[in-house]
């Protein structure tokens, strides 16, 4: 993980108002636009498990002081090509009176993609990026991270322009991200301010426990290496699937069986069937919305695009 210094406003520059990092302005530090390492390695555990075969690499980090603290566990699943990263990240501390806007960081070696990256802001369709480039019209600014900064709802990935692989990282919730260089990837993971951006909320982004710690935040990612020319998928929309709609169960432990004997009717459920619905091969979304008693609205979504796996 590494960490961006954030601007405290009154930084001078032309034609801006000049607010500090905040709620929301995502703003590194004028003339300090570069990453900063959060922590250092301290050492790695393996664990396998008996009857799944699963592998887990832990990962410790701490700084030299143990004020910043994170743990990176690598699931190794059978059977799945995706790698899961959870990282528990203990909260920011308060250093020099200056909060820290810390990101995780995947980067690959000989990896070159051209500034070029794609992202999924509505978890419908992945969407082009260039650094420093907009369409419509002809970017200018000295804010090179948060001007090229997009929003990640379910994925970000990266191609390769001569082995045409895609490295794609999927997250477990909207997030703010990009590629800055080649071959990287990062997600703000979290974020602690002393400044309020002047945009309403009043206050700075300060948010700690009943101890006045800075809160842990936790996430969880999955990554895939896909060789496109191989015919390979990173399995983007149905890893989507999972982590939006996961499996759920309800028990009830205060049911009365001769209570269910008598209002057997009303535990009836009727099968609903949609024209070619039940042939479809896809990766199908289906959302349930209440709208009245005894009657539900069913949408049903085909996730799927053309991008995953799809050379342009």
């Amino acid at each position: 993980m590494k960490y961006y210094n954030p601007d405290t406003g009154g930084d001078g520059y032309s034609g801006s108002d000049n607010d500090p990092s905040g709620a929301y302005i995502f703003k590194p530090m004028k003339g300090d636009q570069d990453k900063h390492p959060y922590s250092d390695y301290q050492h790695i555990e393996k664990f396998v498990g008996e009857n799944t075969g699963t592998e887990i690499f832990s990962v410790y980090y701490s700084s030299d002081d143990n004020q910043k603290l994170y743990t990176t566990n690598v699931f190794v699943i059978p059977g799945q090509k995706e790698l899961r990263w959870k990282v528990n990240m203990h909260g920011i501390p308060v250093e020099q009176d200056k909060g820290m806007e810390a990101v995780v960081n995947w980067e690959l070696q000989e990896f070159v993609n051209d500034g070029v990256f794609y992202t999924d802001s509505n978890a419908l369709e992945m969407q082009k990026r260039q650094l420093n480039f907009r369409e419509d019209f002809e970017l200018v600014t000295d804010e090179h991270v948060s001007a090229n900064y997009y929003p990640i709802n379910s994925a970000i990935a990266i191609r390769d322009t001569s082995t045409n692989r895609q490295l794609t990282i999927m997250n477990d919730r909207s997030q703010g991200g990009s590629s800055l260089a080649d071959g990287s990837i990062e997600l703000m993971q979290n974020r602690r301010l002393l400044n309020d951006d002047w945009r309403g909320v009043g206050e700075a982004l300060n948010e700690t426990n009943k101890f006045g710690v800075g809160i842990e935040v936790d996430a969880t990612y999955y990554m895939t290496l896909a060789d496109l020319d191989a015919g390979e998928t990173s399995n983007q929309r149905r890893l989507q699937l999972s982590i939006d709609e996961p499996i759920q169960s309800a028990v009830s432990y205060a049911v009365d069986p001769s209570h269910m004997k008598k209002s057997k009717k009303h535990h009836k459920s009727r099968n609903v069937q949609v024209k070619g619905l039940k042939d479809f091969d896809g990766e199908l979304k289906v959302l349930l919305f209440p709208e009245d008693k005894g009657q539900i609205v069913i949408r049903a979504e085909n996730i799927a695009d053309l991008f995953d796996g799809t050379p342009e």
